[in-house]
């Protein structure tokens, strides 16, 4: 059997749930080195418009979610941090976006850390050991999209197409879910995520408050420190090629890369240096995406709560518009789905990931968030294609 930490990590993580059922439980990293960490320490958590931390605030009154954020990486400097911002963050901008049942935004210190390295082999404090991978499960793609669902996406993307028309220069992301009724086994579903030809995808795991998920997402979007990163962007989606792809980059696809480029970079501008590289293509299990990387160096006035919520996409341009856009024609709340999933290290290293490709659990109840960026050149069809695409890439492993 291949060396992997995440097999390793889902075995440790195992016993940590059948200890600690209710417990906080967390992991992200590569099949070299996955982080691993159990119980909270300290936390903050954003959920039903209402922003909460576990720790005082020693800086004066906070006024909202970017001053508790801040005041909580000040509290935990030197401490690792874990978690998420989802995509309801952007409630505090758009009152009409439709809320989830768990907290938008999820980030704590835990109570344990473990590092787990690719043999088996995890260092905990000052404690150290060895375990045995958990065995190698069978991963199955989901089902396939079902008509509703289908229909009802292409539906949505034209009524976006209806929207784009209404003013130049405008770009939506819009989403959706693909639901059904199995045990699955998330734990294995996250040491089963597929790679890419970049070494970018980051595979992770969260149980927290009766909410799971797993997933493997190819886009990073954080890689350094607060002081410099690299984003690697994402953007624009085909089938694997035949031997020659880039007759394949159509004025379609081009524009739908260039815009999320030019979003991202927007986000920053004022707050930060963005150095812009050449567009590559990242392959994945069965798909191809357009890539550019950006240098980002954040102004040192520019706090860490305030860089990662800068960096949580709105998948919109002109981003207000375009929000309340989504509010209008998403049935679902997107939860944590589209937002940021990692780590810091106590030494400030982060990554941060988009939080794509993720399989959700609630009981028996097992759903994938799925969506597609629209443009002036986009129809429903090609759309809905695209959808039906990345769902099918997904592996999940039932429960024993």
């Amino acid at each position: 059997m291949p060396s992997d930490a995440r097999t390793s990590t889902s075995a440790l993580l195992s016993d940590y749930r059948s200890r600690e059922p209710a417990g906080t439980a967390f992991c992200y990293g590569t099949v070299d080195r996955m982080v691993m960490g159990t119980g909270t320490a300290r936390w903050i958590q954003y959920a039903g418009g209402v922003v909460s931390a576990s720790h005082p605030n020693s800086g004066g009154p906070a006024v909202g979610l970017a001053d508790v954020l801040d005041s909580f990486f000040d509290s935990t400097s030197g401490q690792w941090i874990m978690g998420y911002l989802g995509f309801g963050v952007h409630a505090r901008h758009c009152g009409s976006l439709a809320l989830g049942q768990g907290p938008e935004l999820f980030l704590f210190a835990p109570q344990e850390t473990t590092v787990v390295a690719a043999d088996g082999s995890w260092q905990c404090g000052r404690r150290s050991g060895h375990t045995s991978p958990a065995p190698p499960a069978a991963a199955v793609p989901p089902p396939e999209l079902g008509a509703t669902c289908r229909e009802e996406f292409g539906s949505m993307v034209d009524d976006v197409l209806a929207w784009i028309a209404g003013g130049s220069g405008r770009r939506l992301t819009v989403a959706t879910r693909h639901e059904w009724s199995a045990p699955l086994d998330l734990l294995m579903t996250m040491a089963a995520g597929q790679l890419d030809d970049h070494g970018l995808s980051r595979s992770f795991y969260l149980f927290h408050d009766n909410m799971e998920f797993a997933g493997t997402s190819p886009e990073l979007l954080a890689d350094g420190s607060r002081e410099r990163f690299v984003c690697h962007k994402l953007s624009a989606t085909l089938p694997l090629p035949a031997p020659d792809a880039n007759g394949r980059w159509d004025e379609r696809l081009s524009r739908e890369h260039e815009t999320a480029v030019a979003a991202l970079t927007s986000a920053f501008s004022g707050h930060a240096a963005v150095a812009r590289g050449q567009r590559q293509t990242l392959r994945v299990r069965e798909l191809e995406h357009g890539l550019t990387p950006l240098s980002v160096e954040p102004k040192p006035d520019r706090a860490l709560g305030r860089i990662l919520l800068d960096l949580v996409p709105t998948g919109a341009s002109p981003p207000g518009p375009g929000l309340r856009q989504i509010a209008r024609v998403e049935r679902h709340p997107r939860g944590p789905y589209y937002g940021l999933v990692g780590c810091i290290a106590p030494d400030g290293r982060m990554n941060w990931s988009q939080l794509l490709r993720t399989v959700f659990a609630r009981q028996d109840q097992v759903w994938i968030p799925v969506g597609a960026a629209v443009t002036s050149l986009s129809t429903a069809d090609l759309e809905v294609q695209e959808i039906a695409a990345k769902t099918s890439t997904v592996r999940v492993v039932p429960r024993q």
